[in-house]
C-alpha cells in the first residue's frame, strides 16, 4: 500500500514542486536541498520526517502534490493541483524527480487568474487522468496539446469548460465560455480525444455506435439528441454527468466494465422502458445518483442492490414507481442494502443474478431492503448459495403462498416454519441464515448448524428448549432473536457478531457470556440482567463499549485480553461486587466513569510495559507501543479502593479527579528518563505545576474540602521507572 502522502513544502516562488525540476533547459528549476522537518502524528504519538525543498523557479509557474513523508518510490505518481503564476502558455512536465505526472485534479487551471489569461496549454502523454472542471471558465483556452493520448483513459465533468445547452435533437445548441471546447460542441462529426468521446454532433439520430476502445463517455457527449438505441463498447469504464440525458433511448445496458457514472447521466429519457447498470462489484455511485431521474417509464430494471432506488430515480420521501420486474447483480459485499428497493410497486420478479463470471452472488437481502407492496411478486429467483432473506414483506406476496407447507428454505436459508410442522424437526445442517420471525416457537432447538451467520429479528423468540447459543460463525442477529429464550444459561458468539437492540430480552439466568457486546448489556438483556459472576473476554476483543456491561450488579471478576485497546465510557460504572482489574499493556484508554461507583473494587493493577522500541530519530530514547490515556472520574467513588495508586510510566493523559471519592491516599506516579521530552504533546505532567494549572490542575481532587473550603487533593510522588527495550 502507498505511503500516506503529506504536503509541506517550503517554496521560494510561484512553482510548487517537491522533488523536481521543470520547464525548459534553460530556466530549469533546481533543488536546494531538503529542509527536514517533524510532523507529529495524533494516532500513535510518534514524529513523522517530513521534507521540504525550495526551488529556483521555472516559467511555467506549475504546483504539484508532492511533498512526501519519505522520499519518493518509483511507484508514487504525481498529481498537478494548480497553477501559482498565470501565463498565456503553460508546459506541464511528463516527470518530477523521475516520478511521472499522471493526473491533472479537479480545476487544477480554473483560477481566477488564468480564466483571463491561458491560451494554450502543453501536457504529456503521461497523463491518465483529468479531473472536474480542469479548465472552467477560461475565456481564451484555443488549444490543449498533448504529446500523447496512449495514457488517457478518463476525463472529468466539465474539463473543458462550463456547459448551457437549449434546445433538442437537431435544433439543440450548446454553448461553453471556453473557445477550445466551443469548436468541439460545433463540429458536425462525432469528436475523439483518443478513447475519449467528448461530443456526438446535434443531427444525430437513431442507433449511435460508440467506437470500440473507448474509455469515457464525457458530460453531456450524447445528451439532448434523437438517439433511439446506443452500442456501448465493453472498454467503456466511465461515464459522465449528464452524458445521455434528455434523448429518446428506449432502452441502455450499461458495460460490465463500467465502474463509475455521474450525475442525471440519463435523466429525463421519457421513452426508456428499461434499464440495466453494470454487473461489476466495482462500481461506485456518485454524490448524487439521481441517474434515472424523469424517467417514469422503466419497467424493468438491473442494479447491484447498493443503493436506495428511490435515489436512482431520483425520488422524495415518498418516492413511488412501478417496476415490473428487478434484477440484483452482486455489489462487493454480496448484498442488498436496507431500503434499497422501497417505493417500488407492482413488482412481478425479483431476480438476484450472478457476476459473469459466477464467482460472485447475491448472497444476503439486509432487513427493511425489499419493497413493503410485494403484493404482485410470483416469482423469486436466487442462488443455491442464498444465505439471508433479513425481510418480512415477502409473507404477504403470492409467491410465498404459493410454497408448500413445511421448512421454507430458499438457498441456504430458512425463511419460515410454514403451516403444521413436527416440532422435533431439526434445523437443515447447512443453513447460513434464519429469516424474521422464522422459527419462534415452532421447533424445539437445542443447537444450531454450525456454519449459521445470520439471524433475523424474533427468529427464536419465545422458544423455551433452547439452554445455550454456540455460533462459531455468527455475524449479525436482530432485534430480539432469541428474546423470552428463558432457559439460556450460556451465549457464546463469534466476536464479530452485530447485535440488535434487545437480543437476549428478559433471559434472566444467563450464566455465562463469551462475545464481544456490540451494545451495552443492558440494550441486549433489557432491566432485568444477567446473574453473571465471571467474564473472561476472548483474545480479538479490542474494545469495550460505552456503558458495555454498566450496572451488572453480580459481576465479580473480568478478565481482559492482550488485544484490547479501549475501556468504553462507563463500561464497568455500578459493578457493585467487582473486587479487581487488571489492566493489559495493550490498552490506550480508559475512558471516564468507566469503573466508577464499583463499590468492591480493593486493586487496579497497571501491566508492566514490555512491548517498547527505539524512539524514531533519537535512537538513545526508549518508547513504549502504546499510551494510556485515563479519562475524568475513572475510578471514582469505589470506597474500598485505598492507600497508594500507581499511574504507570506510559501514561500520557489524566483526566480530572480519576479517584474522586475513593480512599486513595496517594498517587505514585512512575516517569521514564526521558518522560519530559514528551510534555509538547502530553495534557499530564503534575511535576510542572504551571503544566498542572494550565491542563490539568484537577487530576487529583479528592471530594473534601479545607477549612477555607477549597477541594482538597491528593498527594503525589514521583519514582523514576524507565522503560526497557524489548528484545
Amino acid at each position: 500500500m502507498r505511503k500516506r502522502k503529506l504536503l509541506a513544502l517550503l517554496i521560494s516562488g510561484p512553482l510548487l514542486l517537491s522533488a523536481s525540476s521543470c520547464g525548459s533547459k534553460k530556466n530549469s528549476t533546481s533543488s536546494t536541498g531538503p529542509v527536514v522537518g517533524w510532523q507529529l502524528d495524533a494516532d500513535t504519538k510518534k514524529f513523522i520526517e517530513t521534507f521540504a525543498y525550495d526551488f529556483d523557479i521555472g516559467p511555467d509557474g506549475i504546483k504539484s502534490n508532492i511533498t512526501i513523508e519519505n522520499m519518493p518510490s518509483t511507484d508514487d505518481e504525481i498529481i498537478i493541483t494548480g497553477v501559482l503564476k498565470p501565463a498565456a502558455e503553460l508546459t506541464v512536465p511528463e516527470t518530477v524527480r523521475g516520478l511521472k505526472v499522471t493526473t491533472i485534479k479537479d480545476k487544477a487551471f480554473a483560477s481566477r487568474s488564468l480564466n483571463s489569461q491561458l491560451e494554450k496549454i502543453n501536457l504529456p502523454g503521461s497523463i491518465k487522468s483529468l479531473g472536474n472542471r480542469v479548465f472552467y471558465k477560461d475565456t481564451k483556452l484555443k488549444e490543449v496539446n498533448f504529446a500523447s493520448l496512449d495514457n488517457l483513459v478518463y476525463v472529468g465533468d466539465e474539463a473543458f469548460g462550463e456547459l448551457e445547452v437549449t434546445g433538442q435533437g437537431s435544433s439543440a445548441k450548446f454553448t461553453s465560455t471556453t473557445p477550445y471546447y466551443q469548436k468541439i460542441l460545433d463540429s458536425t462529426t462525432t469528436t475523439y480525444l483518443g478513447n475519449i468521446l467528448l461530443k456526438a454532433p446535434s443531427s444525430s439520430s437513431g442507433t449511435f455506435e460508440v467506437k470500440d476502445g473507448t474509455t469515457c463517455i464525457i458530460s453531456n457527449a450524447l445528451s439532448h439528441l434523437d438517439i433511439t438505441s446506443v452500442k456501448l463498447p465493453d472498454t467503456l469504464k466511465y461515464i459522465g454527468a449528464e452524458a445521455m440525458s434528455k434523448t429518446k433511448l428506449q432502452s441502455i445496458v450499461v458495460p460490465d466494465s463500467v465502474v463509475s457514472i455521474g450525475d442525471y447521466a440519463f435523466y429525463n429519457n421519457t421513452e426508456m422502458t428499461s434499464a440495466y447498470l453494470p454487473n461489476n462489484s466495482e462500481f461506485t455511485y456518485s454524490s448524487d445518483t439521481s441517474y434515472f431521474l424523469g424517467n417514469d417509464n422503466i419497467k424493468e430494471f438491473g442494479f447491484d442492490g447498493n443503493a436506495e432506488i428511490k435515489n436512482l430515480f431520483g425520488g422524495s420521501r415518498g418516492f413511488t414507481q412501478e417496476f415490473e420486474k428487478i434484477v440484483i447483480t452482486p455489489n462487493a459485499n454480496g448484498d442488498v442494502i436496507p431500503n434499497a428497493l422501497k417505493g417500488v410497486t407492482g413488482l412481478k420478479t425479483l431476480e438476484l443474478k450472478a457476476s459473469p463470471t459466477g464467482d460472485k452472488e447475491v448472497l444476503v437481502i439486509r432487513d427493511s431492503a425489499l419493497p413493503e407492496d410485494l403484493s404482485s411478486l410470483t416469482e423469486f429467483i436466487c442462488s443455491e448459495n442464498f444465505e439471508y432473506l433479513g425481510d418480512s414483506d415477502i409473507f404477504n406476496s403470492p409467491y410465498y403462498n404459493s410454497l408448500p407447507d413445511g421448512l421454507v428454505v430458499l438457498g441456504k436459508n430458512l425463511l419460515s416454519v410454514k403451516g403444521t410442522v413436527d416440532p422435533k424437526t431439526p434445523l437443515p445442517s447447512d443453513l447460513r441464515g434464519v429469516s424474521k420471525d422464522a422459527v419462534q416457537n415452532k421447533l424445539q432447538v437445542t443447537s444450531f448448524p454450525s456454519g449459521l451467520r445470520y439471524v433475523g429479528s424474533n427468529a427464536f423468540k419465545g422458544n423455551t428448549t433452547l439452554t445455550e447459543v454456540s455460533m462459531a460463525e455468527i455475524l449479525s442477529i436482530g432485534a430480539e432473536a432469541f428474546a423470552d429464550c428463558t432457559n439460556i444459561t450460556s451465549i457464546t458468539l463469534n466476536l464479530s457478531c452485530e447485535l440488535g437492540s434487545g437480543v437476549f430480552l428478559n433471559d434472566t439466568n444467563v450464566k455465562s457470556i463469551d462475545f464481544n457486546p456490540s451494545r451495552a448489556l443492558s440494550d441486549l438483556f433489557g432491566e432485568n440482567l444477567p446473574a453473571i459472576e465471571h467474564i473472561t473476554l476472548s483474545e480479538g476483543v479490542t474494545d469495550i463499549k460505552p456503558s458495555g456491561f454498566e450496572g451488572l450488579s453480580t459481576l465479580k471478576t473480568v478478565t481482559f485480553p492482550s488485544t484490547l485497546k479501549t475501556i468504553g465510557k462507563n463500561a464497568f460504572k455500578n459493578c457493585k461486587l467487582l473486587e479487581k482489574v487488571v489492566i493489559p499493556e495493550s490498552v490506550s484508554e480508559i475512558d471516564s466513569w468507566a469503573f466508577a461507583y464499583c463499590d468492591s473494587l480493593t486493586s487496579v493493577t497497571f501491566e508492566k510495559t514490555t512491548k517498547t522500541h527505539r524512539d524514531q530519530f533519537a535512537k538513545d530514547i526508549i518508547r513504549p507501543d502504546v499510551y494510556l490515556s485515563i479519562g475524568n472520574f475513572a475510578f471514582a467513588f469505589d470506597k474500598k479502593l485505598t492507600g497508594e495508586f500507581v499511574i504507570v510510566n506510559r501514561t500520557i493523559s489524566v483526566g480530572g479527579a480519576i479517584c474522586f471519592g475513593t480512599g486513595v491516599t496517594n498517587f505514585r506516579i512512575e516517569i521514564d528518563r526521558n518522560y519530559l521530552q514528551d510534555l509538547s504533546y502530553s495534557r499530564f505532567n503534575p511535576l510542572n505545576e504551571a503544566n498542572d494549572t494550565k491542563y490539568q490542575n484537577s487530576w487529583n481532587l479528592t471530594d473534601t474540602k479545607d477549612k477555607w473550603g477549597n477541594q482538597e487533593k491528593i498527594g503525589f510522588k514521583a519514582y523514576q521507572v524507565n522503560f526497557e527495550l524489548a528484545e
